[in-house]
C-alpha cells in the first residue's frame, strides 16, 4: 500500500514539474481552415473559410485574443433556383483558460464575443457587407506542439447568440 501511495505521488509530482507549452507572456499567432460556416445547402466557396488569430498569455492559465474568420460563397436558392452570393466576416474577442498543459499539449476552454458581418447580393461580385448579428459563445480546443514553437490545433465552438457551430483546424506559432 505504501508503494502504491509513493508511486502515485511521484507520478503526480512528475507530471506537474513538466515544462508547460503555455506560459505567461507567450504570444501566439494561428491560421487555418474553418468547417461549418455557410449554413446553406449547395454551397460553393469562392473564397475558402479561413481564419487568423492572435493570443497573449496574461498568466500561465489565462489568455486574451482576437480572431477574424472570412469566407465568400455562392448558393442556389431553392424557391427560384437563383444563384446568390454571400459570405461572412467574423471578428471575435476570445478569453481562454488553459488547464492541464504539458510540454507538448495545451488544452483550453474559451468564451467568445464578436459581431458577424454578412455579405449578401445577387452575386459575389455585387454583394455588399452588412452588419448582421452580435455573437457570443464558448469554445473547447487544444494545441499540440511539434517543436517548442510550432504546433497544430483544433477548436470547436458554439455561438449561442448567432446559432452557429464551427470547427477550426490550423497551425500555430509562438512568437
Amino acid at each position: 500500500m505504501k508503494k502504491l501511495i509513493f508511486c502515485t505521488l511521484f507520478a503526480a509530482v512528475s507530471l506537474l514539474s513538466v515544462a508547460q507549452s503555455f506560459q505567461q507572456g507567450n504570444k501566439l499567432i494561428g491560421v487555418g481552415y474553418t468547417f461549418g460556416t455557410s449554413g446553406y445547402d449547395n454551397t460553393k466557396f469562392t473564397f475558402p473559410p479561413l481564419f487568423g488569430q492572435f493570443e497573449y498569455a496574461l498568466t500561465d492559465k489565462l489568455s486574451v485574443g482576437v480572431s477574424v474568420d472570412y469566407n465568400r460563397f455562392t448558393y442556389t436558392r431553392t424557391y427560384d433556383q437563383a444563384t446568390v452570393g454571400g459570405g461572412n466576416l467574423l471578428p471575435l474577442l476570445q478569453g481562454s483558460y488553459h488547464a492541464f498543459t504539458t510540454d507538448k499539449l495545451d488544452p483550453y476552454v474559451s468564451v467568445l464575443a464578436g459581431y458577424n458581418f454578412y455579405y449578401s447580393g445577387a452575386s459575389v461580385a455585387t454583394s455588399t457587407l452588412n452588419p448582421d448579428i452580435f455573437v457570443a459563445g464558448a469554445a473547447l480546443g487544444a494545441r499540440y506542439y511539434l517543436t517548442e514553437n510550432i504546433g497544430l490545433f483544433a477548436e470547436g465552438s458554439a455561438l449561442l447568440l448567432g446559432e452557429a457551430a464551427y470547427l477550426k483546424v490550423g497551425v500555430c506559432v509562438k512568437l
